[in-house]
């Protein structure tokens, strides 16, 4: 599954997320965090690893980004907060 195919998939569940253009990741708002990282670990993306976490020091505001990646399918997702 391509990342695209993985970004619209979950943009079904979650329609108010976005892509994040440079990097390829999803953009989710804090209050959506951890659902969004519960959907991707039970629903049937799979993701059964958080692979890395860190931040971006940007000059407006502290970007955290999660990795997860999963095992079975092969994929990985960033989520950026």
């Amino acid at each position: 599954m391509q990342a695209s195919e993985i970004f619209e998939h979950i943009k079904l569940k979650f329609p108010q997320l976005s892509a994040d253009e440079l990097g390829g990741a999803v953009l989710v708002p804090k209050e959506l965090l951890l659902e969004v990282a519960g959907y991707l670990k039970s629903g049937e993306l799979l993701f059964d690893n958080l692979h890395c976490v860190t931040a971006l020091d940007t000059k407006d505001r502290i970007e955290l980004v999660y990795i997860f990646y999963s095992f079975k399918n092969r994929n990985r997702v960033i989520l950026k907060v």
